[in-house]
């Protein structure tokens, strides 16, 4: 048996993403078979597309790009328990492969149960986004209730994300954005502060925000000449997590940041999702069920900036990367 899916048979632009039949998945003891419905759009399926990800890290080739989606189970191994034919459940799948097809095989330990009162679609966007900033958030950063953080880029999807748990953490939030039209957004998720860091002056402004004590963490997936801002308006004491390149590596190297901070005693991570997810899957099951009950209870409202059919993806990627959406892209079936 076969069934449609997107195939990455050699890296490079759009057309790097075929539709094409490939055989139908067959779960094993401790997998799950799921009938897509909706599948996460994220910059790591982009990296891999173009070819740009490490090749330490890079998936063998022909793969099915896709690292989270959302549908129903269709059918699960002999040692599976907590989940049955029929279930509404989301996925979390393992090093950017599997999840753009109709049908994908997860393995059981990241296939969760989606309560009824959350639709399929916002489930979709939880596992990378949402379980990302939550565990950067509270297990990486450890903020505590009354703090300033910083998040940039601030409209995307961990951004967005962010700033509804920064929220419901009691945290006050700057978002740094590129348009004005995205400050409007992120202010209607909850920032507290929304700077234009086209048209403005980023550390004067967050210097008058914080009147002059500087923000205590910072959440930076922009990385680049970013780096030496961020050590510039942190506070004492403060950290910053660095979770993306996406405009290029850091620039200034951990000497020059030591030479010009070192009596701020400032802290830099660097982190990856899948630290936690290759370590830990106690600690994601735990943080996914809390997500899922924030969503069902609408403590925090997932925003879907478009969605396209699977036999769309290389249109779906071309909006991700230019760079203008607010929130999550997603594919469905």
């Amino acid at each position: 048996m076969s069934m449609k899916a997107i195939q990455i048979r050699q890296t490079g632009s759009y057309s790097a993403l075929t539709y094409e039949d490939v055989p139908l998945p067959t779960p094993k003891s401790n997998e799950v078979l799921i009938r897509v419905r909706y599948i996460g759009v994220n910059y790591v399926d982009s990296v891999i597309r173009s070819g740009d990800l490490p090749s330490v890290v890079m998936p063998v080739l022909p793969m099915i790009p896709g690292v989270e989606c959302s549908g129903i189970v269709e059918a699960t191994g002999s040692e599976v328990e907590h989940v049955k034919p029929g279930d509404r459940v989301v996925f979390f799948g393992k090093h950017g492969v599997g999840c753009y097809a109709e049908y994908v095989v997860g393995e059981a330990a990241y296939v969760t149960p989606v309560p009824s009162e959350v639709p399929l679609d916002t489930a979709a966007v939880l596992p990378v986004n949402y379980f990302t900033a939550y565990d950067m958030l509270h297990h990486i950063g450890a903020v505590k209730r009354g703090q300033t953080i910083l998040v940039h880029p601030a409209a995307g999807g961990v951004g967005t994300a962010l700033i509804q748990l920064a929220k419901l953490a009691g945290l006050r939030i700057i978002g740094l954005v590129g348009s004005d039209e995205k400050k409007a957004y992120i202010k209607q998720q909850g920032a507290d502060y929304g700077i234009n860091y086209k048209t403005e002056n980023v550390v004067e402004r967050i210097r008058e925000i914080t009147d002059g004590e500087g923000v205590h963490v910072s959440f930076n997936a922009t990385s680049g000449q970013t780096i030496m801002r961020d050590a510039e308006v942190l506070a004492a004491f403060g950290q910053m997590i660095v979770f993306g390149t996406l405009n290029g590596l850091p620039s200034g190297g951990l000497e020059e940041i030591y030479s010009r901070f070192v009596l701020k005693s400032i802290a830099v991570r660097v982190y990856a999702v899948y630290s936690q997810y290759d370590q830990n899957d106690d600690l994601y099951n735990q943080a996914l069920k809390q997500l899922l009950r924030y969503a069902a209870d609408g403590l925090i409202q997932p925003q879907i900036y478009q969605t396209f059919h699977l036999s769309e993806a290389p249109a779906a990627h071309r909006l991700l990367d230019q760079g203008i959406t607010q929130g999550k892209i997603l594919l469905h079936l």
